[in-house]
């Protein structure tokens, strides 16, 4: 008789992943964003919001939107783990989301119009022939093929020559959608705007959550630089892509 083929309890244990959390007890183990921007520190050369800004992962999102998440880290395409050559980001374009108009269309994205429904971005050393409509090379998220020549329809920032040193990140708890993002940098010890991009137009809606972020001041003198973003949209096969979570991105110099 062929004796079973157990595993010991120590053995089993090794298989399993690890969880990982941050400082609230989050659970970032299978935080695909997380995941993604961590395998590019080293040496804690990396700030970065670990649970990113905005709601929570929702376990259930596709049964209640029939939605998953797609995450992205820009460190992908300009620090790409392997190589040595890097290509820094120099443009951010927000694209505004706008809904198809279908019967079944969920009140998630009904509401989502004027949110952020794609990011391009463009580096430095972009081959011209590469280029979209909006200057950029890559993109996360969803620009709709009907939006992709109306610029009445993105913001585009170009972060080239700008030290970003501070970006606020707004958003409405339980809405599932990023609202509000302003970059910042500092000049003559005062803080100054230098974008801003929001999804509503007058009055600013109540319940709107903001909140700052900007590297530690580790008393090293270290100098950090802004270098990009990660985050989540919330895709949908039919209805696009709406940005849900998102962080900046500093590395150390």
């Amino acid at each position: 008789m062929k004796r079973p083929n157990y595993a010991y309890p120590e053995v089993l244990k090794a298989r399993l992943p690890v969880p990982v959390h941050d400082d609230m007890g989050v659970n970032l183990s299978t935080d695909g964003a997380y995941l993604m921007t961590e395998s590019h520190v080293r040496d804690g050369n990396l700030w970065y919001r670990h649970d990113m800004v905005g709601d929570v992962v929702d376990p259930e999102l596709h049964e209640n939107l029939g939605s998953n998440y797609k995450h992205f880290c820009t460190l992908d395409w300009s620090e790409p783990l392997g190589k040595e050559v890097q290509n820094p980001l120099r443009r951010i374009v927000f694209h505004r989301y706008g809904h198809h108009r279908y019967p079944m269309t969920n009140e998630f994205f009904k509401k989502s119009d004027r949110a952020i429904g794609a990011l391009g971005f463009g580096f430095e050393r972009d081959d011209e022939d590469d280029k979209q409509e909006n200057g950029c090379t890559r993109v996360a998220g969803q620009v709709r093929w009907g939006e992709r020549h109306k610029s009445a329809n993105w913001s585009t920032f170009d972060i080239s020559g700008l030290d970003i040193t501070r970006v606020v990140i707004s958003y409405i708890p339980g809405q599932k959608r990023i609202a509000k993002m302003v970059f910042q940098d500092k000049l003559g010890g005062s803080i100054n705007d230098v974008f801003t991009f929001q999804s509503w137009e007058g009055n600013e809606p109540e319940a709107l959550i903001h909140e700052p972020l900007e590297p530690p001041d580790q008393g090293d003198g270290a100098v950090w630089r802004f270098v990009g973003l990660s985050g989540s949209f919330i895709s949908h096969p039919i209805q696009n892509q709406v940005l849900a979570r998102v962080s900046p991105i500093w590395k150390k110099t």
